[in-house]
């Protein structure tokens, strides 16, 4: 069969020369231009060939999911194979993708590019005050930007960033019922960027903690090709940001940063939209009204980039779109199996259940048997439920026979992720913020359980109970195992249902496509409805993100420039020799960021960072235990013995709430103060025994 050179085609192999080039050269503005060419095409032309004469955006999506697993998969398996990932491995996969596209379905020749739909003669206003109000957004947040220790984006403006999100959201529904073209939905994709990016904007320096452990991993697979020890979890974002910087040049950090809420931006109004219209039977026009209320439960955990968030972004998508996705095409379900294979090297913990789910679900449907879909859905339920415990006592070497007791001793474990977080340590607490706390602990539990009854009692969402049952039962019974089952060693006890409490996170997020549905069809009050949905999602987007005030007091700063300039000032003063720092961990996040895994000590069988982390060993402990405790020459001096480091440093910057006494005894027990604007440090250098073969 001849090839048949169509527009695509032609820019797709330009664009590989192109980035072919650059690799190692690094221009990014070449970099960036020769990738989005490169990706669009590639896009482009997996999709029409997927899903051949199907709506426009549709094509896309398959042929993005169909890209994001191919490349995450083969790269992946690469670097396991190989055991290091370089830019000869890079261009290998660039070359194999662009051979295998110009080679796939060379027969068929549709449209150069698959353009959304924009009529002329339809109207602008609300479409152009949506813009407006997320340009204005982005706007103030990066007016805002600071590297201050910084404990919430809220504490720095008064009330102009709800009223713009909420003009924002109110136009663009506004838009979507006046005009019927793909104007809407790009409207849609700036709303959701400016809500979605308020951490990545405001936040100099970063956000969280997590965020930059896993950047100092892709920074030592760019720089060195491997991250040790080499294994399978976490590989998936760590070869794809290193093939994105590989390839438009651009930086780590800047890539990482930006890849959930770019990547989100464009992916949730699509997705969602598609969802909702060929999956729960909506209209296109009411699918691209309604379809923010899937953002009506707080969603922090889709608002930063680390493993997980990536496969919580894509499960954000899926639990619209599974409907759908069960009876679509062979190839397009295709696509999305691969793609969540590839979730699974992201991160596991919720991409294997709803792959599992997805799966089954597939199963199911055209089964007229009643005994086979009730064995169908059973083998579901149960396995769902089983793939996070089986999971996590694999990687905690945990005996699951003999700890299934637990799953009933340690029961209150499990009902204590239903319980309330907040408090008010002060008498007196006004009452709309009382009220508006109160309404953020009760609304995920009243959606979940009114989302169970909706689904069997009405006729407009009942087509799919089966599927929300099922997932919502597996999830809860997952639930339940990775929050009784396990006590992970080397986890602060607070962190210990982590993993559960992200798990009810998503139980709580899939409950919300069927009252969308519900919502979407009522016959009345519509423009109460668009003033109701537009508040209740401004509301959630204030919780969203970090809080500190009377009704929620947790004093949790961001990394700042006195912690960046602290962890400068200690290696400086250390002068070569090995140290450990005790410092709490936005600290030891940030020298993390400026060297990376610079130092490792072996310290009672483990191996352990020169920086205090909670995940890190010993030596948070030993931190804490100076708080609370005061300094300990003997715990220093055993410590010193075994690592063979020769300096520990306290840090305790400014900002931070320290006791007079504490830093009376630090100040008596310590040999050299280090003093800078916003931080002091005290080194402990007076050892009398040091051990000249201790491991470094």
């Amino acid at each position: 069969m001849s090839m048949r050179w169509d527009p695509p085609r032609i820019v797709l192999l330009v664009a590989s020369v192109i980035l072919s080039m650059n690799v190692g050269v690094g221009m990014w503005w070449i970099g960036v231009v020769g990738s989005l060419l490169f990706f669009g095409c590639v896009v482009v032309l997996i999709g029409r060939v997927a899903v051949f004469g199907r709506d426009v955006w549709e094509r896309l999506v398959v042929g993005s999911l169909a890209v994001f697993g191919t490349s995450t998969i083969f790269l992946v398996g690469l670097y396991l194979s190989v055991g290091r990932l370089d830019e000869r491995m890079i261009l290998l996969t660039l070359w194999l993708v662009t051979i295998g596209c110009l080679l796939v379905g060379s027969g068929r020749v549709m449209c150069f590019f698959p353009c959304p739909s924009i009529e002329r003669n339809q109207p602008w206003l609300f479409s152009a005050i949506s813009l407006l109000a997320s340009l204005l957004l982005i706007s103030l947040m990066v007016l805002a930007r600071t590297d201050i220790p910084l404990v919430s984006p809220w504490n720095l403006f008064g009330p102009e960033p709800f009223v713009l999100l909420f003009v924002a959201i109110v136009s663009a529904i506004l838009a979507a019922r006046e005009r019927d073209d793909d104007v809407p939905l790009i409207g849609w994709m700036f709303v959701t960027f400016s809500a979605l990016s308020v951490s990545a904007i405001v936040y100099a320096i970063g956000f969280g903690f997590d965020p930059f452990l896993h950047r100092a991993a892709e920074e030592a697979l760019v720089q060195t090709g491997v991250v040790e020890p080499v294994r399978l979890l976490y590989s998936g974002q760590y070869v794809i940001v290193a093939a994105l910087h590989h390839l438009t040049g651009l930086s780590v950090k800047l890539i990482d940063i930006w890849l959930v809420p770019v990547v989100e931006s464009l992916w949730l109004p699509i997705m969602a939209t598609l969802g909702f219209e060929h999956g729960w039977g909506l209209t296109r026009r009411q699918a691209r009204m309604w379809w923010i209320g899937i953002l009506a439960i707080p969603f922090m955990l889709a608002t930063f980039t680390v493993p997980f968030t990536v496969t919580y972004v894509l499960f954000l998508g899926f639990m619209v779109a599974y409907p759908w996705v069960a009876r679509a095409p062979r190839v397009c379900f295709a696509s999305v199996m691969l793609a969540l294979v590839a979730a699974v090297l992201f991160h596991p913990l919720l991409a294997v259940p709803l792959l599992v789910f997805l799966f089954f679900e597939r199963l199911v449907v055209g089964r007229q048997s009643f005994l086979a879909r009730i064995a169908f859905i059973a083998a579901a339920v149960l396995l769902v439920g089983l793939t996070v415990p089986a999971m996590l006592a694999i990687a905690s070497h945990t005996n699951l026979g003999g700890s299934l007791r637990l799953l009933v001793t340690k029961l209150p474990d499990f009902f204590r992720l239903f319980a309330s977080p907040y408090w008010g340590p002060y008498p007196y607490i006004p009452w709309a913020l009382d009220f508006l706390y109160d309404f953020r602990y009760w609304l995920p539990i009243v959606v979940f359980l009114t989302s169970l009854v909706v689904v069997c009692a009405c006729t407009s969402v009942r087509a799919n109970a089966r599927g929300h049952l099922t997932f919502s039962l597996g999830l809860l019974l997952t639930i339940w195992g990775a929050s009784t089952l396990f006590t992970f060693e080397g986890i602060i006890q607070h962190e210990q249902l982590e993993f559960a409490l992200r798990l009810l996170q998503a139980l709580y997020t899939f409950a919300l496509p069927p009252l969308v549905v519900v919502f979407a069809r009522l016959h009345r009050f519509e423009f109460g409805r668009v003033f109701l949905l537009a508040l209740l999602v401004v509301v959630v987007w204030f919780f969203s993100y970090p809080q500190y005030n009377v009704k929620y007091p947790f004093f949790s700063p961001g990394v700042s420039a006195v912690d960046v300039e602290g962890v400068h000032l200690i290696e400086e003063a250390s002068q070569g020799e090995p140290y450990l720092v005790l410092s709490h961990q936005l600290m030891s996040a940030a020298a993390i960021q400026e060297f990376g895994f610079a130092h490792t000590y072996r310290y009672e069988g483990q191996e352990i960072l020169w920086y205090a982390i909670p995940t890190g060993g010993s030596l948070y402990g030993l931190y804490t235990s100076t708080i609370y405790e005061g300094p300990s020459q003997e715990a220093y001096l055993r410590m010193a013995q075994e690592t063979g480091v020769r300096r520990i440093y306290f840090a305790a910057p400014a900002y931070w709430a320290w006791t007079p006494e504490l830093l009376a005894e630090l100040e008596e027990g310590a040999d050299r103060l280090l003093n800078q604007e916003g931080m002091t440090i005290y080194e402990f250098t007076s050892f009398d025994i040091y051990d000249e073969d201790a491991g470094n």
